[in-house]
């Protein structure tokens, strides 16, 4: 029937140049085709009609479809839900609109047709059969046109709303992706005339090809005044030095809410416009369902993603609230971008959208503590940074923009919290890098559930030889520790001499160690040749905490002998740092086999050496002298062999397999947890083989028995929100002391006075230069009364200047050292 009425019409439209009217007041008026010059299919493109039906309010039959050259009919055109026109009773209407695909069935995945001219018919005719109008335009099929291979390619284009009414203030959400950086512009076109042009998207602006696109249209022109009711076309065009390609797509402006359709009505998404499933929770999507359904469903969709919410046989009528939490089939959290939400019902549909967008990453305040140094001269440089959110942090050494090393990899880091990444100048394979100018540190935040929602930055360093002034004294290898601090605690400045100088030290505000100094340490004080270091107890000239902020150090050395002086300066942090208890740990790359120097040198307290073996057990005998059963033993009479003895004879410390100590080795805070439990006399807990919600542990580990001991007694708590117990890390001098002054108070039911611990000392009743307590604790520090209780128990040997005593509290421990403490804890009754 539809072949015969369309040649019956296309005759009658050849006799005549006008349209033809077979009813009076009865017709098909302002019909419009909106088709590139040259149609290819292949590319996307479509082909757009629209038109008024006018006339009494009759209801007519309407034919709208495509001819060949040869008035073959190839099938009817779709309404922008997709559905058939041919032969649908509807009443006089105005902005009707249709789409052709050029392909075979009239639908996206098609055959394209062939090259040629082909005839789009739009056909009325009363109830009873009769022909009324028609009209006709001609479109013409170029396969041959192609898209610029190396130009940028448009995809994707899409609108969650391709038919929407403006009156009722919805709003259709149009993306896209292109395949190659590009300048893009969009643009919404009736007919050839442009109505709106995006200003984000004028064509003057580049975007990488990684990011996603999307916008909203309201339905008004560029100047904001609401457009009339019809067909239009959004064009995006993408351009590079290779020439432009672009894709179209129709949008119709129509009087009915895209909100409701047949049974359902009022759909609203909430949120309604961006949304982000980690941090907003559930998308709730509301309707209300007028009558019941046989079945109703509910779907999400980005591109060939389909993501099912609801599949229901037999719904009854009245309001319902679903939720969506953003993820897959899978379980997995979806791509970001523009998703379509499309509620079902029996063949009713209505879909709204929303943009889904994970929370972007931005790095700051980030800054260098060196923007030079020699590795030859043992010398270093860090990293501190920031980011705003929580992320997965990646940072890499770089050469002339080639990636020399590793130094952190995909480690998660939580939201405005200092974080500190050293290098040392060797890359993974232990060998010393190239010297220049031009290195720099990559910075990598990604979001923790989408990757390619990320943050990149570039920080400029120079790796150089630090040449020697032969009329000055030179320093090298100076440092501050850590680079990162909470405030109101101490930090060590380190440095190393090549002659006698008399050496001035001061901080300030900012990074150029400029202005007036917010505190003066040394005031051109003479030191010798060698390694120096002086603690600093975080206070300004008033005695003030400093505030949050970044700060710089400047040294000056005068040669003893004339006046050239040598001049470094350095930057630091203070501020909420990413570790527990303000500690700061760098990250090395875990590929190094060689010993770097902070290896080395236990006076460099950021270093942080891999976890060490548990020694094999060696039981010396009791009645020999302690330097007769450890090899590395020769003072039989001293203090230290009275300590070994007694922890190796209550099996709290072993010896190593080669008969040695190793006093002078560093302890790590695994071998830390079991000397200190068997100091106490605790009945260890066995391993129970989980990993104790620890990501960084062995449960089959020797020391698992240990960690869960301790993590039930409270005394592992783990960084990172308790996700890492970092047993592998060397400790300090106050970490210790908190570790084991606590474990005697729990398991020795020792009361410390002043309710947890000694009695802290009172400055303003003695001098600190003839010993009343250590010159580098004050009471702004976190460790502040442990420490008092170690001068007060002579727990440490302290290190004297000038009368002084001094802790250093961000030194790290040896095994002798804790020997030592815990033998000396016993003799005060204060361990077993």
């Amino acid at each position: 029937m539809w072949k015969k009425f369309l040649a019956a019409a296309a005759i009658l439209a050849i006799a005549s140049t006008n349209l033809v009217a077979f009813a009076a007041g009865v017709g098909v008026n302002n019909m419009k085709v909106v088709s590139p010059s040259t149609f290819n299919p292949n590319n996307g493109e479509v082909v757009q009609v629209s038109y008024d039906l006018v006339g009494t309010a009759t209801t007519y039959s309407v034919v709208a479809g495509v001819q060949d050259a040869s008035g073959i009919n190839l099938g009817d055109l779709v309404d922008s839900k997709g559905n058939s026109v041919s032969f649908v009773s509807t009443k006089p209407s105005t902005g009707i609109a249709y789409t052709w695909y050029g392909k075979e069935g009239n639908t996206v995945n098609g055959a394209a047709y062939p090259n040629g001219t082909y005839a789009i018919a739009v056909l009325v005719f009363d109830m009873a059969g009769n022909p009324v109008d028609s009209d006709f335009k001609d479109v013409y099929i170029d396969n041959e046109v192609v898209a610029v291979s190396a130009a940028p390619q448009v995809t994707e284009l899409s609108a969650d709303l391709p038919a929407f009414s403006a009156q009722k203030n919805e709003k259709t959400d149009i993306s896209f992706t292109i395949d190659k950086d590009a300048y893009v512009k969009v643009q919404v076109k009736n007919g050839p005339t442009v109505v709106k042009t995006f200003d984000k998207y004028d064509g003057t602006k580049y975007y990488a090809s990684t990011e996603a696109h999307s916008m909203l249209w309201d339905g008004k022109d560029s100047k904001g005044v609401a457009l009339a009711d019809g067909l239009y076309t959004v064009y995006v065009s993408a351009t590079n030095d290779s020439g432009t390609n672009t894709a179209t797509l129709p949008v119709n402006l129509t009087t009915v809410p895209a909100s409701s359709n047949g049974n359902i009505s009022d759909l609203v998404l909430d949120p309604s416009k961006t949304w982000d499933p980690v941090k907003d929770g559930a998308l709730e999507i509301d309707f209300e369902l007028l009558s019941k359904a046989k079945y109703l469903s509910i779907e999400a969709k980005m591109g060939n993603k389909v993501v099912e919410i609801l599949d229901d046989q037999g719904a009854d009528d009245g309001d319902y609230k679903e939720v969506w939490d953003g993820t897959d089939d899978d379980g997995d959290y979806v791509k970001p971008g523009t998703w379509a939400v499309t509620v079902r019902a029996d063949g009713s549909k209505v879909t709204k959208s929303v943009n889904l967008e994970y929370a972007q990453p931005t790095l700051k305040n980030i800054y260098v503590t060196k923007s030079s140094f020699d590795p030859a001269q043992y010398e270093a440089t860090t990293l501190v940074f920031k980011v705003d959110t929580s992320s997965v942090v990646t940072v890499e050494a770089h050469k002339d923009g080639k990636k020399e090393v590793t130094l952190v990899e995909a480690e998660t880091m939580n939201k405005n919290k200092w974080y500190a990444v050293s290098f040392d100048g060797y890359d993974k394979n232990g060998d010393e890098v190239d010297y220049g100018k031009n290195w720099s540190f990559k910075i990598t935040a990604k979001n923790a559930t989408e990757d390619k929602v990320l943050d990149t930055e570039w920080v400029e360093f120079d790796v150089e030889e630090d040449i020697a002034s032969s009329k000055a004294t030179n320093i090298t290898a100076d440092f501050a520790a850590p680079a990162a601090l909470e405030k109101g605690m101490g930090r060590t400045f380190g440095y190393t001499l090549d002659g006698d100088a008399e050496v001035f030290l001061a901080v300030y505000e900012g990074t150029t160690a400029g202005g007036k100094a917010k505190a003066e340490l040394l005031d051109y004080v003479k030191q010798t040749a060698g390694y120096n270091e002086v603690f600093w107890n975080g206070l300004d000239s008033s005695k003030k905490v400093l505030k949050d902020g970044v700060y710089s150090y400047k040294l000056i050395s005068k040669a003893s002998s004339g006046s050239s002086k040598d001049t470094e300066i350095g930057t630091f942090v203070i501020g909420n740092t990413g570790y527990f208890g303000g500690q700061d740990v760098v990250i090395v790359d875990d590929t190094t086999t060689e010993p770097t120097f902070c290896e080395v040198n236990y006076k460099d307290p950021t270093c942080v050496p891999p976890v060490v073996e548990e020694p094999v057990q060696v039981v010396p005998s009791t009645e020999a002298a302690c330097g007769e059963f450890y090899s590395d033993m020769v003072d039989n009479s001293s203090e230290l062999c009275e300590a070994l003895t007694w922890v190796s004879e209550n099996g709290i410390f072993t010896g190593y397999a080669d008969g040695s100590f190793k006093p002078y080795k560093n302890i790590n805070r695994a071998e830390v947890l079991k000397v200190v439990l068997k100091a106490f006399n605790v009945n260890l807990l066995p391993a129970s083989g989980s990993d104790l919600g620890f990501k960084d542990v062995d449960s089959n580990a020797w020391y698992m028995t240990f960690a869960r001991t301790a993590q039930f007694y409270g005394m592992l708590e783990g960084y990172n929100n308790g996700t890492e117990a970092r047993l592998e890390n060397n400790v300090s001098r106050v970490e210790l002391l908190k570790f084991v002054l606590e474990a005697s108070k729990q398991f020795t039911g020792y009361e410390f006075a002043n309710g947890y611990y000694y009695p802290p000392v009172d400055y303003t009743k003695c001098d600190m230069y003839y010993g009343c307590g250590y010159a580098d604790n004050s009471e702004t520090q976190w460790f502040y009364e442990y420490a008092n209780a170690a001068f007060s128990y002579d727990l440490y040997n302290s290190y004297s200047v000038e009368g002084k005593a001094y802790l250093h509290p961000a030194q790290e421990v040896e095994r002798g050292e804790v020997a030592m403490l815990l033998y000396r804890m016993h003799k005060a009754g204060l361990a077993g």
